[in-house]
């Protein structure tokens, strides 16, 4: 019997930051293992400066260690990194796979048809949990914000993700969003995506038809059925679309 895939989880911002721990703590608890495997992708800050990808991975270990997890840093900073064979390997057996923040164009551009990313995808397929934060989360969605270097701030070049949640759009960091930056960012995206809006400190759970806010934020879902927001413990209507 074919294993499903696993749960898609979108992350605002701030996760490394005192106040998030009981989500990740929750999501570990979700995998059912005492010492699940994470594989942290800090590929999206590797554009920011040297040593700023490696720091974030110090974090994620140090974050989630602390949870009991056995945290793995894939330290794929450019495309011959994302190319190499070592960190397919190291997401073939793992539980739960992280997509770090950064620049959320630098690493779609870096993961995109590589190997690396194959491997992602068919760990997903297989049943791994699928976590991105910010930069992270926005290229799981169906149209991302294209932002590859601070030069391109602002932006309103919308690209193609990866499509794992389909018909969606996702704005992290929602809590920072003026009601009129939120409407020209919602103005700026065709009218056929639904805008996925998630505050720091803040995570949407998505597996299936079955999704979950956690957090201490807010969810907001902006699409053709209008505006709804959603708060800790409740589980919004899949309006967006099913994962593919």
């Amino acid at each position: 019997m074919a294993s499903a895939p696993g749960a898609i989880v979108l992350i605002g911002g701030e996760e490394f930051e005192p106040g998030f721990e009981e989500v990740h703590r929750s999501l570990l608890a979700d995998l059912g293992r005492p010492r699940p495997k994470v594989v942290f992708f800090p590929t999206a800050a590797a554009i920011d400066g040297l040593g700023v990808a490696a720091r974030w991975g110090r974090d994620c270990s140090r974050c989630l260690g602390a949870l009991g997890a056995r945290v793995e840093v894939a330290l794929v900073e450019d495309r011959a990194g994302a190319e190499n064979a070592a960190p397919a390997r190291l997401v073939e057996d793992a539980d739960l796979i992280y997509l770090g923040g950064g620049k959320p164009g630098y690493l779609l551009d870096v993961l995109r048809g590589s190997p690396t990313w194959a491997a992602i995808a068919a760990a997903h397929q297989r049943g791994a949990v699928l976590v991105g934060a910010s930069a992270g989360a926005m290229v799981l969605a169906e149209q991302m914000l294209y932002i590859g270097r601070d030069a391109d701030l602002p932006s309103r070049r919308w690209v193609e993700g990866f499509d794992l949640v389909h018909g969606t759009a996702v704005a992290p960091h929602l809590n920072r969003f003026s009601a009129q930056r939120l409407a020209e960012f919602r103005r700026s995206l065709d009218a056929s995506i639904t805008l996925i809006g998630i505050d720091e400190f803040t995570g949407l759970i998505v597996k299936g038809a079955a999704w979950e806010v956690r957090g201490r934020g807010r969810v907001c879902l902006q699409g053709l059925e209008g505006e709804r927001w959603y708060s800790e413990g409740q589980r919004p209507d899949a309006i967006a679309g099913r994962p593919r």
